[in-house]
């Protein structure tokens, strides 16, 4: 087996792909190439890592060079976003060639194009000299980012070509684009698109992402989400079983201080329900929803996920 003599260090929340495409970059190895020695895969896209085939990444590499890859699974991949949307803990452990192309449920929860936060891609070429893409940013349902505020961009305003190719064919690495050579960015870009009172309720989402993204998968248990709505929505139905939602969508205002039906995607009781029960095909594009949902029931996306108390937020009487 070949053993490789160099790892790229990381990056606060970089999206695992991005490192692998600096390593691209910097040795000029082919991504399908790098796909056979860390993954032992013929592809030319990158698998989404898991806890099955992250192993793969230390036998390639030399002793001295062996990353913590319990690490880099917890802090650069998707794995804790995704989990909760599959139907039992094997779906995404055992098949250790998920693709974001082919997988439906990483098909539907993340971008199809890299994207990037104009300020922080400022921020990072001042700090660390270099740019790369954050995890936050290529969810599907977040079209901007939850930290500043602005747009989430994927192409070059000059010569509208994708920042960077998810095949590894060119990657941005500075403020610059790769083919142009102009600012990937103009200055109206940096302006936050918030408004009050939006604020508020996007830096609950933010909270409650940046709480997903740091849970491991030890602290799941064995209710999913479809199971864990269903225990909490017992307070909001009626004897025949049928949830009275107008009782739930007055509590989940109350709760966050403003219309957050109006303000999200819930639209009526006929769509919530679908969104609860999974019977939606797509469900999964509805994560700020989903962290909204687990907030209200539990207090926080880590309790919603980690545990059922029993306790609830409110009561029917």
């Amino acid at each position: 087996m070949i053993k490789l003599n160099h790892f790229p260090p990381t990056h606060l929340d970089e999206d695992f792909r991005s490192i692998f495409l600096r390593y691209v970059k910097l040795t000029g190895i082919a991504l399908v190439d790098l796909n056979s020695i860390f993954f032992d895969l013929n592809s030319r896209s990158l698998p989404l890592i898991n806890p099955q085939n992250i192993n793969n990444i230390n036998d390639s590499l030399h002793e001295n060079l062996k990353v913590d890859t319990k690490i880099l699974l917890e802090n650069h991949s998707y794995v804790s976003v995704l989990r909760m949307f599959y139907k039992d803990s094997q779906s995404i452990c055992n098949n250790r060639a998920i693709h974001f192309g082919n997988d439906r449920v990483g098909k539907r929860v993340l971008s199809h194009e890299i994207r990037y936060c104009p300020n922080c891609i400022k921020r990072d070429y001042e700090e660390t000299g270099e740019v790369y893409f954050r995890r936050k940013h290529q969810l599907s349902d977040v079209d901007f980012c939850l930290e500043h505020g602005c747009k989430l961009i994927s192409k070059c305003p000059n010569c509208m070509i994708d920042l960077t190719d998810r095949n590894g064919r060119w990657l941005l690495s500075t403020i610059c684009c790769s083919k142009c050579f102009k600012p990937v960015y103009l200055e109206e870009d940096i302006s936050p698109l918030w408004v009050q009172p939006n604020i508020s309720i996007f830096n609950i989402i933010l909270d409650q992402l940046l709480e997903l993204f740091t849970m491991t998968n030890e602290e799941y248990t064995s209710l999913y989400l479809r199971g864990k709505y269903s225990i909490y929505l017992d307070q909001y139905r009626k004897k025949n079983g049928d949830v009275v939602f107008g009782y739930l969508f007055k509590n989940l205002n109350e709760y966050y201080g403003l219309n957050v039906v109006d303000l999200l995607r819930f639209q009526d009781a006929y769509a919530l329900s679908y969104l609860l029960d999974f019977r939606m095909f797509h469900s999964t594009y509805y994560l700020k929803e989903h962290l909204l949902l687990m907030k209200f029931f539990s207090g926080s996306t880590r309790k919603f996920l980690t545990k059922f108390n029993g306790s609830y937020n409110y009561m029917l009487t």
